[in-house]
């Protein structure tokens, strides 16, 4: 992600406030995806995302803690070029990139989860807003054994 591009972003500091920063959302799992039509902020994508930050441990600094576990949702408004590819059971990304996009497709961002498995899903969108972020570990999650 651009540098600070995440200040651009409605309701950033729901997120920040947990993290003490912008995640990469490295590892994280898509949980849903929402397509709508909205006759104000049309079309809309709404994603849940399970995002926890890694923390090195050990000597070696080769071991994990999973902490901080968050379910983050997400609105993006006036969506255009959607690219879907492989929902599924398990949504890994190795991170969402959102970078400014106002120059080249006349849209303020350009929005990519970039998909740790076949999972992919990208577009453009003038707006984007976290609507909440709840301190939660998802029910059916491997890190169900991890503390928040």
């Amino acid at each position: 992600m651009e540098t600070e591009i995440y200040k651009n972003i409605k309701g950033y500091n729901k997120i920040t406030d947990i993290f003490g920063y912008w995640p990469s959302f490295h590892d994280a799992e898509v949980l849903s995806v929402q397509i709508e039509r909205d006759k104000d902020n049309g079309p809309t994508v709404s994603a849940k995302i399970h995002v926890f930050e890694m923390k090195a441990k050990g000597i070696l600094k080769s071991k994990f803690d999973f902490i901080k576990h968050s379910i983050v949702s997400i609105l993006f408004g006036e969506v255009r070029q959607i690219d879907l590819n492989c929902f599924d059971n398990q949504n890994p990304i190795f991170d969402l990139d959102i970078s400014d996009n106002a120059n080249e497709e006349m849209a303020q961002f350009k929005v990519v989860f970039n998909g740790a498995s076949e999972f992919g899903f990208s577009f453009i969108c003038n707006n984007i807003e976290v609507i909440s972020v709840e301190r939660k570990i998802p029910d059916y999650s491997i890190y169900n054994n991890d503390k928040l």
